[in-house]
Order: structure tokens, then C-alpha cells, then sequence
């Protein structure tokens, strides 16, 4: 199911907004920024342009500021393949081609995690490898019950490395090495169990689920959100005692009395 309509005759992302409703005292109108992948017929797999495309798309979002939260999705009920197998075919100098848009994908990647406005993929069939880095780059996921995640590069002797530090960083060290090795999909309940898929809901049920989450967002002020991810990513990457030191940095420079 898609989240805006699929246009068979456009380029290889759709953009679209949806509108959001938010409770509270912040003003409006609010829009959710939906990023499509637009190659069905390719199950949505990336080329260069597809993520040159999907980079510029993230910064445009972030620049409207009645923008609340970006949302990544994919068309003809598929998330996203990974990268194009075919795109370098008859290219002279494929690994340049390669490193390029290897490059391009931990660029969009860093993006999403980045990315002042909470994101969220809405995962449909598979994400595998460079679709699944994606669906992880995400702030949140809400998956329907056909979801699969998937790293499937070892099955062609193709070393993981792209993938890995996500994998690794997602499923610990363990469970990655069990799907790196063994190239095995998650489904949905299983990726929800781990922690990478929040919620699991019928394919009807998305898009309202999706609006939701949205409300719940803009329902808060935009600088606290901004401050509430950026500080949570800070302190994913510290120790324990250090992750309190920062909320408590935090807490004196970002402390108000709540207005009555």
C-alpha cells in the first residue's frame, strides 16, 4: 500500500504531503513530507539518481518549516530491493560508479538520522541490504505484516561492508552476524521483538497509524523535538555516566518554567 498515489509516468521519486492535525497550543497548518520511491516495476531498487534525487528531496523538507517530520515509503507494495544490480552493466569503470553511489546512500543515510525532523519508514515487503540501511536510518518504523528486512550479499560472495555498520548497530553483534552470514529475513513480528519495527499493522490500517504518529509530533513545540532527537543521538554514542553528564548539560541550558 502506498502512502500517496503512484504515479506510473514520473520521475523516480514521489514527493506528496499529508496534511496533519495537532492538539495542544502549536500553531498550524502541519504537513507530514512523504518521500516515495518511485521505481515499482524495479521493486524500488536505488540508482545514483534515484538517491541524488532522495538527498535533495530530505533538504528541501527540512528547509519548509511546516514540514514536522519526514516519512519514507516505497510504491507497488515493496519497501525498497537495494542497490541496482544493473545500473553499472555498461559502465567502463564500475567501481567508480560503485563507490559513488555507495558514498550517496551513507550520505542519505546520515540524513535521515540527522535530520532535525523525526523520520519514519513505513515498510512494506522487503527492505533488503541498501533498502534495509534505509529503513533503519529512520527515527521509527511502521511496518505492515508482509515486511521483511534482509542483508542477502554474502549469498553472492559479495562482501557486506556497506551494510555491516548498520546491521551491527541495529542487532548487536550476534544477531548481525546471523544475518550477514546466513543472508535470512527478518519478518515483521521477529524485527519488532528486536526493537527495529515499532508497530505492526494491517495494510489498511497504515496510513492512519502513520497521521497519528504525525499528530503526536507536531503536537509538541518544533525546537523541543529538535533538541529531544539531537540529544538522543548524542547520548546513543556515549556511556552511561556520560549520557547522564549531557542530560544533565542539557537540562541547564534548556530548562523553562512551564507556562500557565
Amino acid at each position: 500500500m502506498s502512502l500517496i498515489p503512484q504515479d506510473d509516468d514520473a520521475t523516480l521519486l514521489v514527493t506528496g504531503d499529508l496534511p496533519v492535525s495537532a492538539s495542544g497550543n502549536t500553531a498550524g497548518p502541519w504537513l507530514g513530507r512523504v518521500l516515495q520511491l518511485n521505481r515499482a516495476g524495479k521493486r524500488n531498487a536505488l540508482t545514483t539518481s534515484l538517491l541524488e534525487t532522495l538527498q535533495t528531496e530530505i533538504e528541501n523538507a527540512q528547509a519548509d518549516r511546516r514540514v514536522r517530520a519526514i516519512i519514507m515509503c516505497g510504491s507497488g507494495g515493496t519497501f525498497c530491493a537495494g542497490g541496482d544490480v544493473n545500473e553499472f552493466e555498461a559502465t567502463p569503470d564500475s567501481r567508480a560508479g560503485v563507490m559513488t553511489r555507495s558514498k550517496l546512500l551513507l550520505d542519505v543515510a546520515a540524513q535521515l538520522e540527522r535530520s532535525p525532523l523525526p523520520t519514519l519508514a513505513a515498510v512494506t515487503g522487503p527492505a533488503v541490504g541498501a533498502g534495509a540501511v534505509l529503513a533503519l536510518a529512520c527515527d521509527m518504523a511502521i511496518a505492515t505484516p508482509d515486511a521483511r528486512l534482509g542483508f542477502p550479499e554474502l549469498r553472492s560472495s559479495v562482501v557486506p561492508s556497506l551494510v555491516m555498520p548498520s546491521a551491527v548497530t541495529a542487532f548487536g553483534r550476534r544477531l548481525a552476524f546471523d544475518l550477514l552470514t546466513s543472508g535470512r529475513f527478518l519478518d515483521a513480528h521477529e524485527a519488532i521483538e528486536c526493537g527495529v519495527i515499532n508497530r505492526v499493522v494491517d495494510p489498511a490500517d497504515l496510513r492512519q497509524t502513520v497521521m497519528n504518529m504525525l499528530s503526536v509530533w507536531a503536537s509538541v513545540g518544533a525546537d523541543a523535538m529538535t533538541e529531544t532527537k539531537g540529544l538522543l543521538n548524542e547520548m546513543h554514542a556515549l556511556s552511561p555516566s556520560e549520557a547522564a553528564r549531557a542530560g544533565l548539560d542539557a537540562t541547564a541550558k534548556l530548562w523553562r518554567p512551564r507556562a500557565i
